[in-house]
């Protein structure tokens, strides 16, 4: 009996090694491919001119680095080569820019940068969901409720919408 359990516990053993050995292999080889990528998008920005998507995609990929203030200088940069007729891809680069700003916990220039891009496509239900993320986080109940307004009209089924309408049912009630 004793002989089985010290075979289960050691087999139990391994395979946690084991799978913490994958995991941990995985997420090596996810990092490698992050700075495979970031190397390749800087020298096509030394060597290529400045596309916005070269320009773009080397901000997001500074975003997921968290090098935040590297990502806002190249987003700012592709937008000053961005087809301007492109109104959802100037709505995605100001969200994108607005989220990294609430990444940096700058929440004013974050608000800003989301209402740009609901200026820009007013049916941006992304920058519509980081707004009320935003205004949810920082218990501002009269701006959500007016997101939330604007979030019911283009997604009224969505998790996200029933859950700032429980949200605000809960503050009302208190």
């Amino acid at each position: 009996m004793e002989d089985v359990l010290a075979k289960v516990y050691l087999a139990l053993v391994f395979g946690i090694l084991l799978l913490s050995a994958l995991f941990l292999g995985y997420q090596i080889w996810l990092n490698q491919q992050l700075e495979n990528n970031l190397d390749k998008f800087r020298s096509k920005k030394t060597t290529d001119k400045n596309t916005y998507e070269n320009l773009f995609k080397l901000g997001q990929l500074y975003l997921r680095k968290k090098i935040y203030n590297k990502a806002i200088e190249e987003f700012r940069a592709c937008f000053k080569t961005w087809d301007k007729n492109d109104k959802l891809g100037i709505a995605s680069l100001f969200n994108t820019l607005g989220f990294t700003y609430y990444q940096l916990k700058e929440y004013d220039i974050a608000v800003y940068y989301y209402k740009i891009a609901l200026t820009v496509t007013p049916d941006y239900v992304t920058s519509l969901t980081n707004l009320a993320y935003l205004y949810q986080s920082q218990n501002q109940t009269s701006e959500l409720q007016s997101v939330y307004s604007k979030l019911i009209l283009f997604e009224p089924d969505s998790k996200k919408t029933r859950d700032i309408q429980e949200y605000l049912a809960k503050r009302i009630r208190n």
